[in-house]
């Protein structure tokens, strides 16, 4: 890490004795001054036999007070010009200082923001071009991500850094690595360790002369950076594997229980992510409505096997308590599997109408687009026709979803919905292109479950 000597306050301290050097200067002048004013005034124009303008009339005294005042002036001069130096090193020292770290942050944020696959060349080559190095590249089994001037021979570059990255083998800290060739400049190699792990090394060629201390610390504190971005790459990649695994397991198990699960959550895992995409949301919204998509009625884990695969039609009054109370624990599910808040929610309210989903909401709080769209498309994907085709039963869906938009669904999510279903059907994925033309003409509509009920009713308000 690049050693900093100087700080802002230094140089503030610098700065303000400088100024207390150039009052005492002023001072001493302006007394010395007035006290040959007061002598000479009290031995010419008074006329009085005093000792001190006696004292002062002799040459010797005369030499000595003109040579004391001329010294104090010199050594305050001589201190001022101390201090200036002095303050203009510091100075420089810190322009170094911020340079440096100028140069390990722009490297994690580039890193932070475009992934170590794809900013690595160029947190690269800008290290070339503060350091003015001839190339940089990482290195581990084979040169990688290289940044190379267009005047440098690529073998010959892969020849240096190969001989650094064997030289640094081993060395915990940066080194400076002089290659075989008298003339072939010196390389800074700085070891790349991953969670204790010695992964490859970064080396920085400059044909041209030596890298100065300051510049391999700051080369260090820039292969920290790349350090922790793989780490933190890894870490997430870790953790998301996990998740999957988590997520694949807690599906296996919900397919267990209905025989319709998974083929219902994968569908609305779908539509919720294209309506995602449509209203423009983030990328984490669009995790959230995945993982929620996937998991929200695993909360039918607490239904009797028996019962979780029959229709609601067909349930005891028991088990139909327990089926209402379903999104309430696949929430309490989701919870202990550690998915975050938002999916929680999601999975708590794609039951429930706008109404009821504001109600949940904290006071004054708005309800989350994950949660809006995971509703409405439960419910699209929830409408079932008896005896209709895929085509016919979207149309009806589509009636539903219209029809309710802006009381039991939001309107905005709506109208992304419909929009998604209609150009799904453009690309020929459906057919009856008139979908959102047309009036209801089915009295029931039956839910993935079984259960019927009219078709003004919400689909997903039973919880």
């Amino acid at each position: 890490m690049p050693t900093i000597d100087v700080t802002s306050s230094d140089i503030g301290g610098e700065q303000r004795r400088e100024t207390q050097l150039d009052v005492i200067a002023a001072v001493l002048s302006l007394g010395l001054l007035t006290a040959v004013v007061l002598l000479g005034y009290a031995a010419v124009i008074q006329g009085g036999p005093l000792e001190a303008s006696e004292a002062l009339s002799t040459n010797p005294v005369r030499v000595l007070l003109v040579g004391f005042v001329l010294m104090v002036m010199l050594y305050l001069w001589d201190q001022r010009q101390r201090l200036r130096i002095e303050v203009r090193r510091k100075a420089e020292e810190l322009d170094r200082a911020v340079k440096w770290l100028a140069l390990s942050h722009g490297a994690a944020t580039i890193l932070a923001e475009r992934g170590t696959s794809v900013g690595l060349e160029d947190v690269l080559r800008q290290i070339a071009s503060l350091l003015d190095a001839s190339a940089a590249a990482v290195v581990s089994s084979e040169v990688r991500h290289l940044h190379i001037k267009d005047s440098i021979d690529r073998g010959d570059v892969d020849r240096l850094f190969m001989h650094a990255a064997i030289e640094a083998v081993g060395h915990p800290e940066p080194l400076r690595v002089t290659p075989f060739g008298a003339d072939d400049g010196e390389t800074a190699a700085i070891p790349l360790r991953v969670h204790g792990e010695l992964r490859s090394v970064l080396c920085v060629w400059r044909r041209e002369g030596v890298f100065a201390d300051e510049e391999v610390d700051a080369l260090g504190l820039a292969g920290r950076m790349i350090e922790l971005a793989i780490e933190n790459e890894e870490s997430i990649a870790q953790a998301r594997t996990q998740l999957e695994g988590t997520l694949a397991v807690l599906q296996h198990l919900g397919t267990e229980r209905s025989r319709d699960y998974a083929k219902h959550a994968e569908a609305v895992s779908s539509l919720a992510c294209r309506v995602g995409h449509e209203l423009g949301l983030s990328s984490r919204e669009l995790d959230t409505l995945r993982i929620a998509g996937m998991l929200h009625d695993i909360g039918l884990l607490s239904l009797p096997a028996a019962a979780a695969r029959c229709s609601t039609v067909d349930m005891t009054l028991e088990e139909r308590l327990i089926y209402d109370q379903h999104a309430r624990v696949g929430a309490e599910i989701a919870e202990a599997a550690n998915f975050g808040a938002d999916v929680q929610d999601a999975i708590m309210c794609h039951h429930m109408s706008l109404r009821e989903i504001k109600r949940h909401c904290a006071p004054n709080q708005s309800p989350s687009m994950p949660v809006l769209v995971l509703a409405a498309c439960e419910a699209f994907q929830g409408v079932c026709v008896p005896d209709a085709d895929e085509a016919e039963r979207e149309n009806v869906a589509l009636v539903h979803i219209r029809a309710h938009a802006g009381t039991t669904y939001d309107s905005t999510v709506a109208r992304a919905l419909m929009a998604v279903v209609d150009s799904r059907r453009r690309r020929g994925l459906t057919l009856a292109a008139q979908a959102l033309e047309l009036e209801p003409q089915h009295s029931l509509l039956v839910d993935a479950f079984g259960e019927s009920q009219p078709v003004g009713l919400v689909s997903g308000s039973r919880v």
